[in-house]
């Protein structure tokens, strides 16, 4: 069986919305919180380095929302991962609640990117995000299958951790969740991506989107 089976334009379900229920014509409530000077001395979790990486390697003026379903991974946040940021707002609109989280602190680039030169980044993390890359505009995309059997899963780099808040507060929400690898060619060595191999450990399905005229894979579908 081949790693890689192609969907085509029929087969494609559309894109599920983040918010399009109802509750899109309710007025937003915005309130500021505090969460806390960056403590130099606290190391960043795996799951702190999984977000904020991806302000770091593509956009720092980048606009972080994290889904609340539960008040576990409120407070994971907020011990977290928001006191990476000097923006914090929580948004309330109906029943749903995000924290929005916006321009990283110095301190915190600045002690991720010493665990980048020092190879003590989380592996998954690395090997997503580990070089920089800009927006870009896309002008023909294919999507495939990924053959789950085909990749040697591993459970190991904190996978399980980084799934289960990602599971419980976008998946709660939405349908899959996207990553968007950093210059990630389309050919066999995708199976030996090692995010790639922890990812296929606890997701039930994975998609990649493909750029045709670079063949790089734009985006990593996972439900």
């Amino acid at each position: 069986m081949e790693l890689f089976e192609e969907i085509f334009h029929k087969q494609v379900d559309e894109e599920p919305a983040i918010n399009s229920n109802k509750q899109e014509m309710i007025r937003p409530k915005i309130d500021r919180i505090n969460a806390g000077d960056f403590d130099n001395n606290k190391e960043l979790s795996p799951l702190c380095q999984f977000f904020i990486a991806q302000f770091i390697s593509t956009d720092m003026n980048g606009v972080l929302y994290l889904p609340i379903v539960e008040e576990k991974y409120y407070r994971q946040i907020i011990e977290e991962i928001a006191p990476c940021f000097d923006m914090i707002r929580k948004v309330t609109k109906g029943n749903e609640v995000q924290i929005m989280l916006q321009t990283i602190k110095d301190n915190a680039k600045n002690k991720f990117l010493n665990l980048k030169v020092n190879n003590n980044l989380n592996p998954i993390v690395y090997d997503l995000y580990n070089k920089e890359t800009n927006e870009k505009s896309y002008s023909k995309i294919k999507r495939f299958n990924v053959t789950l059997d085909q990749i040697s899963i591993t459970n190991e780099y904190d996978i399980e951790g980084i799934w289960d808040f990602i599971y419980n507060t976008f998946m709660e929400l939405n349908d899959c969740v996207i990553l968007m690898p950093n210059e990630w060619s389309f050919d066999s060595s995708f199976k030996d991506h090692i995010a790639v191999r922890a990812f296929a450990s606890v997701c039930k399905s994975m998609q990649v989107t493909v750029d045709c005229d670079n063949n790089k894979i734009v985006a990593i579908i996972l439900t």
